[in-house]
C-alpha cells in the first residue's frame, strides 16, 4: 500500500516545493519605504563607491529624503517644490526605510542604522552625472523615474551610507 501512495506523494512534493519557494521570495524582503515616500535605491549591489564625503541634516521634503548641506538653508523660495541647495540622496540597494513608533522617517543601510529625520550625518559617496543635476543619469542608476516633487537642481548624491 505504502508503494502505491509514494508516487503521489513524490508528486505532491515536486509540486509543492517551487510553489513553497516562489511564496518565501515574495514575502521575504520589507518595501524599501513606507508609503509616500520616494526612497530611490540603485537597482543592483556595488562594492565600490564615489570617494567624496558630505555631511548634514537628513530631511524629509513632500516624501522625499533630502540632505540639507552643512550651512544650507532648511527653507524653500516661496513656491519651490524643494530648496535649492538640498541634493536627493540615492540609496545603496541595501538600504531601506521605515517609520519609527513616534512616526519619524529612519534609514538602515544592511539593517544598521544611519539616522533619522533631523539628524546631521557623513556621507560617503558622491554626485551623479556630468553636472550635478543629472537627472537622466540619476533615474538610469535607479530604474525608475524621479517625481517631480523629488527633483532638485542640488543634484543626485549616490551615497552608500557611510562615512
Amino acid at each position: 500500500m505504502s508503494a502505491r501512495r509514494s508516487p503521489a506523494w513524490r508528486r505532491l512534493v515536486v509540486d509543492a516545493v517551487p510553489a513553497l519557494a516562489l511564496l518565501i521570495a515574495c514575502h521575504s524582503a520589507p518595501p524599501a519605504a513606507p508609503d509616500g515616500v520616494f526612497f530611490p535605491r540603485l537597482t543592483h549591489h556595488s562594492d565600490t563607491w564615489p570617494g567624496a564625503l558630505i555631511s548634514g541634516t537628513l530631511a524629509e521634503v513632500n516624501g522625499c529624503v533630502f540632505l540639507i548641506p552643512d550651512g544650507g538653508n532648511i527653507e524653500a523660495p516661496p513656491g519651490a517644490l524643494v530648496a535649492k541647495a538640498m541634493p536627493l540622496l540615492i540609496w545603496p540597494i541595501e538600504a531601506r526605510a521605515k517609520r519609527t513608533n513616534d512616526g519619524t522617517l529612519q534609514i538602515l543601510v544592511s539593517n544598521q542604522v544611519v539616522g533619522k529625520i533631523g539628524d546631521r550625518v557623513e556621507l560617503g559617496g558622491g554626485l551623479v552625472g556630468e553636472s550635478k543635476s543629472d537627472l537622466s543619469e540619476a533615474e538610469s542608476l535607479i530604474g525608475t523615474p524621479i517625481p517631480p516633487q523629488c527633483q532638485t537642481p542640488a543634484g543626485y548624491f549616490l551615497t552608500s551610507g557611510r562615512a
